[in-house]
């Protein structure tokens, strides 16, 4: 019991960054803490009810001596008001002995309700650090999500992700170079084709004609 206490009280009363450093597994840890922590709880309680219940009792036990007490001291008043002291007497030993047990019962009470009380400070106390374990607990886990999530961007940052845009820039050189060479090839092509229809346009016309007709006639190939 004791060592839970201890390690109870580590964890609420230290700050989430000195239980990471302080544990290699925090989460691990301080979840076994909250389940720990929350089986004694349920002992306390269980010690609590019946304290209570040893209370109601005492408190009763010391009701009915009381009552007694008074009524042997009520009783000894009627006997010497009728003249008989021997009884009045008698009365008074009973009543003595009821008073010692009175007294006896009223100590008895008093540690119950003692007990109670600081069964109670307990029960409260520990399911207020219960309650604090647990925000502690779901703050580690939320950290310890998100240095995993950092963790694993920077692996594929520093390794993979080079190496896939190494890919990708290598395809990317390997389609511009193809394009390129599409290009120039569709430039030859028209070049070609309007090359040849501006020779065929240019002797195909009227002028072009007449000369050659003039050629023929000079030269008598007519």
């Amino acid at each position: 019991m004791a060592n839970w206490v201890q390690r109870m009280k580590l964890v609420v009363n230290s700050n989430i960054e000195v239980i990471i450093s302080k544990f290699e597994k925090p989460e691990v840890m301080i979840e076994g803490i909250l389940s720990e922590s929350i089986d004694n709880l349920g002992k306390i309680d269980v010690d609590l009810t019946a304290a209570k219940g040893n209370l109601a009792v005492a408190k009763r036990k010391y009701k009915e001596l009381g009552e007694s007490v008074a009524a042997w001291e009520y009783t000894a008043e009627r006997a010497l008001m009728a003249g008989n002291e021997a009884d009045a007497r008698e009365a008074l030993s009973r009543q003595e002995k009821e008073q010692n047990l009175l007294d006896a019962q009223k100590i008895a009470m008093d540690s119950c309700a003692q007990a109670v009380s600081v069964l109670e400070d307990s029960y409260n106390e520990v399911k207020g650090n219960i309650e604090i374990i647990r925000g502690k607990r779901d703050e580690i886990k939320a950290k310890s999500n998100a240095a995993e999530a950092v963790r694993s961007a920077n692996k594929v940052s520093s390794k993979d992700y080079s190496s896939l845009m190494g890919k990708f820039d290598e395809m990317a050189d390997k389609v511009d170079s193809k394009l390129a060479g599409e290009l120039a090839m569709a430039d030859f092509r028209r070049d070609t084709k309007d090359s040849s229809q501006d020779l065929k346009k240019k002797y195909s016309s009227p002028s072009v004609d007449n000369k050659l007709e003039a050629m023929k006639a000079r030269l008598g190939q007519q």
